[in-house]
C-alpha cells in the first residue's frame, strides 16, 4: 500500500449521506488513499490511476473490519456511485469513479450532485476572489466609511491582501508630519510595496512602516516637490524660496 504523499478532500463531505456510516466512510476513504496515484500493469492487466486490485478478505485485514462489513459498505458505496467494482480472478478491481475531481481540482462541479461534486474553490480562484475584493484597495471598515480614502492608496501586504487607510488617518499624519505631502509619499509606499514582495509588511507592522516612513521623509525635508492646485509642479515657488548666494568676485 502507498504510505507517502497525500489526497485532497473538502469540508463538504459532512454533509455526504454516508459520513455518518463508520465502516462506509472508512472503506471509501481507506481506497481514496491505497488507490493508483498513476497507471500500473500487473500480471497481464493496467490498474489506472484511481484504481486498486485488491481482494475483500485483504481490504476486511487492513481496515479490522469482517468480510461482511466489507461487502456491505461495498454495496453501499456502489448504490450511490462513487465505486465501480470489477471481478478479476480472486480479486475486484475496485475504481473510485471521481478520483480525477478529488485529486484535481476543478471549477466543473456542481452542488446538486454526489458528494465528490460539490462546488470546489481552487487556490487560484481564490486568488482571484481576494484581488476582486481588494480591488478598491480599502479594507471592508473603510469602504463603508464615507470618509475613507479614494482608491489608490492601499498597500499590498506580504499575504496579498491590502491595508487601507482612512481620511482621519490621513489628516492626523498631515499634522504630525507637515512638511510632507501624506497622500503622495502613500502611493510611494505602494508602489514601493508592489515592487518588493519579499519585503512587503505584515498586517500588524503595516502602520509601523508608514510612520516610519513619514518621520524619515519629515527629518529630511519634507516631500521635495510640492504639488500644486491644478496637477502641476510649482517650481517657480520653491525657486524663488531658495536662499540667493553672494556672487563671487574673480582676480
Amino acid at each position: 500500500m502507498l504510505e507517502e504523499g497525500y489526497v485532497k478532500t473538502f469540508r463538504s463531505i459532512t454533509k455526504w449521506e454516508w459520513y455518518k456510516d463508520g465502516n462506509t466512510f472508512r472503506l471509501f476513504f481507506h481506497l481514496m488513499l491505497t488507490a493508483n496515484y498513476e497507471n500500473k500493469n500487473h500480471k497481464g492487466h493496467t490498474i489506472k490511476r484511481g484504481q486498486r486490485l485488491v481482494s475483500q478478505e485483504d481490504l476486511a485485514l487492513e481496515l479490522g473490519l469482517s468480510v461482511q462489513n466489507i461487502k456491505t459498505a461495498t454495496k453501499h458505496l456502489k448504490s450511490t456511485d462513487e465505486l465501480t467494482v470489477t471481478k478479476i480472478g480472486k480479486c475486484n478491481l475496485i475504481t473510485v469513479n471521481n478520483y480525477e475531481k478529488y485529486q484535481a481540482l476543478t471549477d466543473n462541479l456542481t452542488a446538486n450532485q454526489p458528494l465528490t461534486n460539490y462546488e470546489l474553490t481552487t487556490k487560484e480562484e481564490s486568488k482571484k476572489a481576494k484581488k476582486a475584493r481588494n480591488k478598491d484597495l480599502l479594507s471592508e471598515e473603510e469602504t463603508s466609511d464615507s470618509k475613507s480614502v479614494p482608491p489608490g492608496l492601499g498597500i499590498i501586504l506580504n499575504d496579498g491582501e491590502y491595508f487601507g487607510v482612512t481620511r482621519e488617518q490621513i489628516d492626523r499624519w498631515t499634522e504630525l508630519y507637515p512638511a510632507v505631502d501624506i497622500t503622495q509619499e502613500l502611493r510611494k509606499m505602494a508602489g514601493w510595496c508592489e515592487a518588493n514582495p519579499k519585503r512587503r509588511k505584515t498586517r500588524a507592522g503595516a502602520m509601523k512602516f508608514i510612520n516610519g516612513w513619514l518621520a524619515k521623509t519629515q527629518d529630511r525635508g519634507g516631500t521635495s516637490i510640492q504639488v500644486a492646485e491644478g496637477g502641476k509642479h510649482d517650481r517657480a515657488g520653491a525657486d524663488e524660496q531658495k536662499p540667493k548666494l553672494p556672487g563671487v568676485i574673480r582676480l
